[in-house]
């Protein structure tokens, strides 16, 4: 835009007189840097609003994928007395006397119904969900974000978190993980890690693992090598 010396009116740019009195405008300023400033200026005032937008659609969109709950997975349904023979295994393991070298196998189904049915129940971590493959163990998580009722109408909007991990030695280390359909890395990674295993180790009330030598995950079942030596 071009400022009229004259009336203070702003013209457009390629006007020699002022759209607003008529009169002869200053050219003498219109260096080609001050150009593209100008042009650069009127670009962003004219189309702001579809940045605005774009900016909008994009955070909504990211929102949207990060809190859109990915569905559970076909998995070996647990049950109680599965659930209570993985707490009498981890408690076996944290006890193991001295010398000793055992191999403990927990299959897929009794680690459903340990989340299910046993003590996971008290982890506060929502609907859990394992599948075992080889090589790999998936875990599904399903949780309330809030619940809160309004006009008498209960919103209890979820999230899931989906985790990937390998045995690698005597530790169970996650690859990868998802909340909702989003991928996570970096900081917000590392906090879904830490607030899983953080839940796990303050309600197990023993460390059941501290003996682990080695974690292989197989196809319906993850076998784990304890030795107190």
């Amino acid at each position: 835009m071009i400022t009229c010396g004259a009336c203070g009116s702003e013209n457009e740019l390629g006007r020699v007189f002022c759209v607003q009195c008529g009169g002869k405008l200053d050219l003498s300023a219109m260096t080609s840097e001050a150009v593209a400033e100008q042009v650069k200026v009127s670009f962003m005032r004219k189309h702001w609003p579809k940045f605005a937008i774009g900016v909008v659609v994009v955070i909504l969109g990211i929102f949207g994928l990060t809190f859109w709950p990915t569905s559970p997975f076909e998995a070996s349904e647990g049950t109680s007395v599965g659930g209570r023979r993985v707490d009498s295994q981890l408690r076996a393991m944290s006890r193991l006397s001295k010398g000793r070298t055992v191999a403990y196998v927990f299959k897929e189904a009794d680690i459903n119904g340990y989340f299910q049915y046993g003590k996971g129940k008290e982890m506060g971590l929502g609907e859990v969900r394992v599948k075992c493959m080889p090589g790999y163990l998936r875990v599904h998580v399903t949780d309330k974000m809030f619940e809160k009722t309004i006009f008498g109408v209960v919103l209890s909007p979820g999230t899931s978190y989906d985790m990937y991990c390998v045995g690698v030695g005597g530790s169970l280390v996650v690859r990868k993980v998802k909340k909702g359909h989003l991928g996570m890395v970096g900081p917000g990674r590392t906090r879904i890690v830490r607030m899983f295993y953080r839940k796990i180790l303050e309600k197990n009330g023993f460390d059941s693992f501290k003996y682990a030598t080695d974690i292989k995950v197989e196809e319906g079942q993850v076998r784990v090598t304890v030795s107190n030596k």
